[in-house]
């Protein structure tokens, strides 16, 4: 069932070497969960994980080869959250880009899309309406403006900015690379966003247990 959305399954791998913990869900879209990710990441405040900047460092590739999610999160020194995600998945970047090309889907392939639309495109300009599902609290709206560069063979990305919308600040990408002779997929998502409504700490407190 498309519209159906699968179950998280979470659990936590420490490295002792480095002193982090790495989190990883598995049996869940890596669109879905990172989307999701993001947006708790707006609103706590984490420690900082294993940065994905570098898929040789340590054993992150075997890692990544296994179906592991590498996240990290920081503040930037304007006080907003920055959140970086690597992934592999078995399957080519051709067929996994229409989940990220096409907005109006992403109610039914992102986590906690309550509405989306497409409102226009023009070539590789693409302009979305999203309404992501809150706990608690009323639900976050944002219309972005995003270049789609489609590389076969090499590259295939969605970069997006915000027009307007219930964010101070709403930014990222999604990066989709050829991985394992074009049979998989190496994806990178990046998205600096916070909101402008204040949340309670009770949700802040559930979060971080």
């Amino acid at each position: 069932d498309p519209g159906k959305k699968p179950p998280l399954f979470f659990h936590k791998k420490t490295c002792p070497q480095k002193s982090v913990t790495i989190r990883a869900w598995r049996g869940t879209p890596f669109a879905m969960k990172t989307l999701w990710i993001g947006m708790l990441s707006m609103f706590f405040v984490v420690p900082v994980l294993v940065a994905p900047n570098d898929v040789q460092a340590d054993d992150r590739l075997a890692r990544l080869e296994q179906g592991e999610t590498i996240i990290s999160r920081k503040r930037t020194k304007a006080g907003y959250t920055l959140v970086k995600a690597l992934a592999i998945i078995h399957a080519p970047p051709a067929k996994i880009w229409p989940t990220f090309d096409r907005c109006a889907e992403y109610k039914t392939s992102m986590l906690k899309v309550a509405k989306s639309k497409e409102i226009a495109r023009k070539g590789s300009k693409v302009r979305c309406y999203i309404e992501f599902e809150m706990p608690i609290i009323q639900n976050l709206k944002v219309v972005t403006d995003a270049i789609h560069t489609v590389k076969p063979g090499e590259m295939y990305q969605r970069k997006w900015n915000m027009v307007k919308g219930d964010f101070k600040v709403n930014k990222g990408r999604w990066t989709l690379k050829p991985y394992n002779g074009g049979k998989s997929t190496l994806i990178s998502y990046k998205v600096l966003a916070e909101p402008k409504i204040a949340v309670p700490n009770f949700i802040r407190e559930a979060a971080q247990n």
